[in-house]
C-alpha cells in the first residue's frame, strides 16, 4: 500500500509539474503574441513626422492635416480637378449635382477656379461602396472605395475626396510637411551633380552648371510646371536653379555628407559626381553613382548589375568589365 501510495504521489506532482509549464509557456506565447500585435498597431498609428507629402495606406494620418490644392499648369487648368463630391454614397457619384463646385465648362469635374490655391482640414476617412484594387497594396480592403472627408477653411463648406492610392494622382501639398521641410532644409549648402540643360529659376536663361559645385538652399516651394515641391538653390555668382526634393537618385548630398563621401570614395570621388562608372569601384560606388540597378544576375562570368545604358560586371564586389 505504501508504494502504491508514493507512485501515485509521485505521479500527481509529475501530472502537476507538466501543467505548471504548460501554462507557463501558454502565458509565455499569449504575452509574445500581444506584444507583437501592439508592437504592429503602434506601428500602424505612429503619428506623422510631416516628413512624407504622401502617405500611401496610411489614411488616419492624413485625419487633422491640412491641405494645400495644388494648380496647374496653364494649359491643364481647362481639365478642372477630379474626385470631389458632396456625397460618396449617392447612386450616382459622378452626377453633376453630387460635384463639389460643378462644373469646369466640358467636363463633368470640380471648377478649377473655385478650388485651386484653397487650404482643406482632413476631418475623418470613410469608405463606400465600389472596387479598388490599388488598395491591396496598402493592405487595405480593395472591394470598398475610400474617401477623406475635407472641410474647405474659408467656407467651412465639407465634402468628399476620393482617394485612389496612387501618388502622382495625389492633388495637395500638406501643410505640415511643407513647414517642416523648409526648416529642415532652407539655409544649408548643398554639393549638387548631374543636371542637365540647367536654366535660372527666375530668368530661365542657361546656366553654367559644374558638377561638386556648393550651393545654398534657398527656398522650398512648388513648382507649378512640374506640379512638384522643389529645392531653389542659390551660388555665389547669384544663379537660381531648382530641383525636385527626391529625384530617381541623389543628385544632391548636404555639404557634410558630401565631405564624408569624398573620403570614402578617394580616386572614384570624380568619377561619382560626374554619374559615370569606372574599373575597380565598388559595388557601394557604382550605386552612389548611378543609383541602385534595375535588375541583378548572377551568371557564370560575374555578377550583372543592369542599368538603362550600361550593363555592369562585377567580380569580388568590384567593377571588373562591361556588356
Amino acid at each position: 500500500m505504501i508504494k502504491v501510495s508514493r507512485c501515485l504521489n509521485l505521479t500527481f506532482y509529475i501530472i502537476q509539474y507538466m501543467i505548471n509549464r504548460i501554462f507557463l509557456v501558454t502565458v509565455l506565447i499569449s504575452t509574445a503574441i500581444s506584444f507583437n500585435l501592439a508592437a504592429q498597431h503602434a506601428k500602424r498609428t505612429a503619428p506623422y513626422d510631416s516628413l512624407e507629402n504622401y502617405l500611401e495606406g496610411d489614411l488616419k494620418l492624413y485625419i487633422g492635416q491640412e491641405l494645400y490644392l495644388k494648380p496647374k499648369p496653364r494649359k491643364l487648368k481647362k481639365t478642372g480637378y477630379q474626385g470631389f463630391y458632396l456625397d460618396y454614397e449617392a447612386k450616382k457619384k459622378d452626377k453633376e449635382t453630387n460635384i463639389y463646385k460643378c462644373c469646369q465648362v466640358g467636363t463633368s469635374v470640380s471648377r478649377y477656379d473655385s478650388l485651386q490655391g484653397k487650404l482643406f482640414e482632413v476631418m475623418k476617412v470613410v469608405t463606400g461602396k465600389g472596387m479598388n484594387l490599388k488598395m491591396r497594396d496598402y493592405k487595405l480592403d480593395p472591394e470598398r472605395t475610400y474617401y477623406l472627408k475635407l472641410r474647405r477653411t474659408d467656407t467651412n463648406e465639407e465634402f468628399y475626396y476620393e482617394y485612389d492610392g496612387y501618388e502622382h494622382n495625389w492633388l495637395f501639398v500638406m501643410n505640415g510637411y511643407w513647414q517642416k521641410s523648409r526648416q529642415l532644409l532652407v539655409g544649408k549648402d548643398y554639393v549638387l551633380r548631374g543636371f542637365i540643360d540647367v536654366k535660372n529659376y527666375n530668368t530661365h536663361k542657361p546656366v553654367e552648371f559644374v558638377n561638386g559645385e556648393t550651393w545654398k538652399c534657398i527656398d522650398f516651394a512648388l513648382d507649378v510646371n512640374k506640379l512638384d515641391m522643389v529645392m531653389i538653390y542659390e551660388n555665389e555668382k547669384g544663379d537660381v536653379i531648382a530641383q525636385q526634393k527626391n529625384p530617381h537618385y541623389t543628385l544632391v548630398w548636404d555639404k557634410a555628407s558630401a565631405t564624408l563621401y569624398e573620403n570614402e570614395m578617394g580616386k572614384y570621388w570624380d568619377t561619382v559626381m560626374k554619374l559615370e562608372t569606372e574599373i575597380g569601384m565598388s559595388e557601394r560606388m557604382v550605386e552612389m553613382s548611378l543609383g541602385k540597378p534595375h535588375k541583378i544576375y548572377n551568371a557564370v562570368h560575374g555578377v550583372q548589375w543592369v542599368y538603362d545604358h550600361v550593363v555592369l560586371i562585377f567580380k569580388e564586389g568590384v567593377v571588373a568589365g562591361y556588356e
